[in-house]
């Protein structure tokens, strides 16, 4: 079960650095 949320944590992390890099190219394209 621990090693299951530990999962589960990184992998939403990984989404929301994934998400966060996309939004950031998407503003820098948008704006250059």
């Amino acid at each position: 079960m621990v090693f299951y949320c530990k999962c589960t944590i990184l992998v939403h992390f990984q989404i929301q650095q994934s998400v966060a890099f996309i939004a950031k190219s998407y503003w820098y394209f948008e704006t250059s």
